[in-house]
């Protein structure tokens, strides 16, 4: 016995899955849980089918080292009524038995055992085969977690797209609407008071919200008309808080944790008060308008985390936002679903918005990442991870593209040509810039403009 003497220490995973040892003789069941504890694994015991079964459905084990030949229920139909539970179809069961014939190795397999060996034990070839069978499991596990990653990637990729399109869209007619209604306004700025005027002024804002919601929706695919900046957390932080804090109650304290000695980083500070805006409309929400919430910066080194939102692994430096609330914390199904757009555990009629997936766009543009921490109960925590930016080569940068910059002098000399497959956008900035004094001609063939720009080359000054 001395392959029992060999304390091979096993991997993490391999220690944290639960082995229940079933056997009807007390003392052979005692021998195996108790080499199997010093081979680093937890171990359970049962002297009965029933008892196997009841404590099956109460701590559902990951091995069965099961024997075939007990008084009440045989092992072979103990097998049987585990697999057909629903937690039990993918636990591994191995047959430990004194039967050696043909008849009983079948009979094991049709059960549902995934191995058979009989007795007396070699101990060499239990662990051996107990540690390669936990081994494949988790290295499906693992890959059943990849292929998870993978689906819930092409499904936002193909969320995004769609998006993309929808917004691409809406945004030319919002511009004729838009524009259209600023030249209504124009023309009877004059005289506010008409009725004209006022239907003019409920088009504009209208149009406006309906520019705002889409710009929702791009921060969601990230490809919205942002304005990265290079900023001071500390400050851009300060003045968000700032501005948000009335939106809140006062039934609600707010605790800051801010040093001002912190890297820059690089977002669009539009961006950044929206997207905190609305984590803490979620935290007011689930707080029921009271409670506490503490907002930290820190900067931090991670390793080998995973994101909330994209499942891809966090590593490297990075400035971590904290916000933490004292609310109900998130159910496991809706921590599965939070940041796809429009999903909302709110009635139908009470939700409103794009939700968390705003937050997810915004962060991600700036090649950011979220986890999200939580317990039923007691509150949550969202941590956003903002890459460190180097902040004299954003400086230099930034000088570049100031210097690259072409100003155009108005006056009507010059003519620009509009090119634009929209008609009624390509109408309405002809007209927009004749009014400023411009000479405007719009062309809504690619073709065309390309012709009218060779045969004339001095013809245009701007395009």
């Amino acid at each position: 016995m001395s392959s029992l003497d060999n304390d091979n220490s096993s991997s993490d995973a391999l220690d944290s899955a639960l082995i229940l040892v079933v056997d009807d003789d007390h003392t052979q069941a005692m021998t195996l849980k108790a080499v199997l504890e010093k081979k680093g694994y937890r171990v359970v015991e049962a002297n009965s089918g029933k008892d196997a079964i009841s404590i099956f459905e109460q701590q559902h084990p990951t091995m069965i080292l099961l024997d075939a030949v007990m008084p009440d229920i045989d092992g072979f139909e103990t097998c049987r009524r585990i697999k057909s539970l629903e937690e039990g179809k993918d636990t591994l069961i191995l047959m430990l038995t004194g039967l050696n014939d043909d008849e009983s190795v079948e009979q094991a397999f049709k059960a549902g055992a995934i191995d058979y060996i009989t007795k007396p034990i070699s101990w060499s070839v239990l662990f051996g085969r107990v540690s390669y069978l936990l081994q494949s499991k988790i290295n499906e596990q693992n890959i059943h977690r990849i292929e998870k990653q993978l689906r819930h990637a092409q499904k936002m990729e193909a969320i995004g797209n769609l998006t993309s399109g929808i917004a691409h869209n809406f945004n030319n007619i919002l511009t004729s609407i838009l524009g259209y209604s600023e030249l209504l306004i124009d023309t009877y700025a004059t005289d506010d008071n008409s009725k004209p005027a006022q239907y003019s002024q409920q088009i504009y804002k209208s149009a406006k919200r309906a520019r705002d919601f889409i710009s929702q929706m791009q921060s969601f695919t990230s490809k919205g008309s942002s304005n990265p900046e290079v900023l001071i957390p500390s400050t851009l932080l300060n003045e968000t808080i700032r501005m948000l804090r009335p939106t809140l109650p006062t039934s609600i304290e707010l605790h800051l944790q801010i040093p001002d000695e912190l890297p820059a980083i690089k977002i669009d500070p539009v961006q950044f008060q929206q997207m905190i805006m609305n984590i803490l409309i979620n935290a007011r929400e689930a707080m029921n308008n009271k409670g506490s919430i503490d907002i930290t910066l820190q900067k931090v080194e991670t390793n080998r985390l995973h994101c909330a939102s994209c499942h891809h692994e966090i590593n490297g430096e990075f400035i971590e936002l904290s916000i933490k609330d004292t609310g109900t914390g998130i159910e496991n199904e809706v921590l599965k679903k939070m940041f796809d757009p429009y999903y909302s555990h709110k009635p139908f009629f009470q939700a409103n918005g794009m939700g968390l997936s705003v937050v997810h766009g915004i962060v991600h543009e700036c090649a950011g990442h979220i986890l999200v921490e939580t317990t039923l109960g007691q509150g949550t925590i969202f941590k956003i991870f903002f890459p460190v930016t180097d902040i004299k080569s954003a400086i230099t940068e930034k000088v570049h593209e100031t210097e690259e910059k072409v100003i155009l002098e108005p006056g009507s000399s010059k003519h620009i040509l509009i090119v634009d497959d929209e008609e009624v956008v390509g109408n309405y900035e002809a007209e927009l810039l004749q009014n400023h004094g411009y000479k405007a001609t719009f062309m809504n063939d690619p073709v065309k403009a390309i012709k009218a720009i060779t045969d004339k080359p001095d013809e245009f000054d701007l395009v």
